[in-house]
């Protein structure tokens, strides 16, 4: 399936690196891409978006150097093979874009960075591919909660996961999405466009949700009666200790928490 053309509004923010996570933290829900360099990060998102996003920057006063470019998709195309680069994690997994080589030393998950969230250079996916890993999770029912791109879902049935459940919010995920399923040689994984808050079912083995700070504040109370894993991720350390806290108060301890940067992913049941 083929990505659909389309242009977009890019956000290129030149403040320090904590602050460009924070606003991209605060801009998660609408980003549909996000590529981060030593002294930029661009943000891409749908020309719908862009009034709301100007108000969040505005009333959260998040950034103080940033400007609008517009991005077509052959240009971001051509961006990919400049920034995008192999990936190893663990030493077992390399996440490569379709235009290299697999290495058989390692589980590859092989996809075309388009404009979909997961690339898996960003520090949130990273350390969810660390917990997978860590976890041996292998036989498992499983949800991919925000699941962009697919890497989870597509690294998830390759270590040995039948049942998958994936979805996301953003339309413009689905063909992404499958286009690197069939790059992965994998056809069977459900997927669906849906808001995870509207969703009644999640009682799954595995819950991963790489999302933002309130989606996952909202996300934990729905599964407050779920007996299985869960991975969380896209937590800025600064609101950990508020993440944390609602997870004690809806019944779940906390196994594991990975650091990277200025983010955390918590792993509890």
């Amino acid at each position: 399936m083929k990505i659909k053309k389309h242009s977009w509004k890019t956000l290129e923010i030149y403040d320090d690196y904590k602050e460009r996570e924070i606003c991209s933290s605060f801009l998660n829900e609408y980003m549909i891409g996000s590529e981060i360099k030593e002294d930029l990060t661009k943000i891409y998102f749908d020309k719908k978006d862009i009034g709301e996003v100007e108000r969040i920057l505005n009333e959260n006063n998040l950034v103080k150097k940033y400007k609008w470019k517009d991005i077509h998709e052959e240009n971001w195309n051509k961006n990919c093979l400049d920034f995008f680069n192999r990936i190893e994690i663990n030493d077992k997994v390399e996440i490569i874009p379709k235009w290299e080589s697999a290495n058989d030393k390692f589980i590859s998950v092989i996809i075309n960075p388009a404009l979909a969230f997961g690339t898996g250079h960003h520090e949130t996916t990273y350390m969810m591919i660390q917990a997978i890993l860590d976890l041996e999770i292998k036989k498992n029912n499983i949800v991919d909660v925000g699941t962009g791109s697919g890497i989870l879902s597509i690294l998830l049935r390759k270590v040995g996961n039948k049942n998958i459940f994936a979805f996301d919010n953003d339309p413009l995920v689905e063909s992404n999405f499958y286009e690197n399923l069939l790059l992965n040689k994998i056809d069977n994984i459900d997927f669906k466009i849906e808001d995870c808050l509207n969703v009644n079912y999640l009682n799954y083995d595995v819950i991963l949700a790489n999302v933002n700070r309130e989606i996952i504040l909202k996300l934990i109370k729905i599964l407050k009666d779920c007996n299985g894993l869960i991975i969380l991720s896209g937590i800025l350390i600064e609101d950990s200790i508020m993440v944390e806290k609602e997870l004690n108060k809806n019944n779940k301890s906390i196994i594991s928490i990975y650091e990277r940067n200025e983010w955390k992913c918590i792993v509890a049941k």
